[in-house]
């Protein structure tokens, strides 16, 4: 049987050889796709009855890293608030000092205000269920150092420097202007 196509010269294609590919590589795709999310949910099943591999612990560094890799905004506060959410109360008193000692440094414009709520919550949970009050929370725990204690002053103490005498004003000079007709 004759080809009504003209022969190619070597390495050219047809437009029907590249309509045929074409056709073949989308069903290829298409299969693949399918195979990934038959095997993907086959995985989700399997996993659904089995305990989770990574336990919920507290890691400060695991804090740092994600808040300094993080590059958008928005994204690093979302990230420190789930990261708080599902950590904070596997740390202990010192790890979350330290967390709420170093969010802005670390933070930078992703430390809002609900992010600093979630650390301080943690913390004054912890002081309320142990303590039984909250006043030491944010109060030094050894009081003044050295025993030093608030004075007032009952007014104003004296100048160390005599005030300075006001300059005293340039006497008036009077100019006379010589007589029209001279």
């Amino acid at each position: 049987m004759m080809s009504r196509n003209p022969p190619l010269a070597a390495g050219a294609f047809s437009a029907t050889a590249v309509v045929y590919s074409c056709k073949v590589m989308v069903k290829a795709m298409l299969m693949g796709w399918i195979f990934t999310g038959a095997v993907f949910s086959w995985a989700q099943e399997r996993s659904k009855g089995q305990p989770k591999s990574k336990p919920a612990e507290c890691w400060v560094a695991e804090f740092r890293e994600m808040a300094l890799t993080t590059h958008i905004v928005g994204e690093r506060e979302r990230k420190a608030l789930e990261w708080l959410g599902r950590y904070a109360m596997q740390c202990s008193d010192e790890q979350l000092l330290m967390l709420a000692s170093n969010r802005p440094s670390w933070l930078g414009h992703a430390d809002t205000a609900k992010v600093a709520g979630a650390i301080d919550r943690e913390l004054e949970r912890r002081y309320v269920a142990g303590r039984g009050s909250v006043d030491k929370l944010f109060d030094s725990p050894q009081g003044r150092p050295n025993g030093a204690q608030t004075t007032t002053t009952p007014q104003a103490p004296a100048p160390v420097v005599p005030p300075t005498q006001p300059a005293p004003t340039p006497a008036a000079v009077v100019i006379q202007q010589p007589p029209a007709g001279s």
